[in-house]
């Protein structure tokens, strides 16, 4: 083997190594992101209930914004 062999061989394996830690780094900002993306959803929900319910008790409240009588 000559000199030129192995150093193409080296620079092979340097970057196979290379673009297995960016794929694992990848992975990790995809699973990242999924988790965030769940809690987001999570508080919406919540959000979006605790808005209907407000709603819900604004037009059965017995007394809706009395106003005083004018006039």
């Amino acid at each position: 083997m000559t000199i030129n062999d192995i150093m193409i061989r080296e620079i092979a394996e340097a970057e196979r190594e290379e673009r297995t830690a960016e794929r694992a780094a990848e992975q990790r900002g995809i699973a990242r992101g999924e988790r965030l993306l769940g809690w987001a959803e999570a508080a919406g929900g919540v959000l979006l209930g605790a808005t209907l319910a407000l709603l819900a008790w604004c037009l059965v409240s017995a007394a809706p914004h009395v106003f005083p009588a004018q006039g």
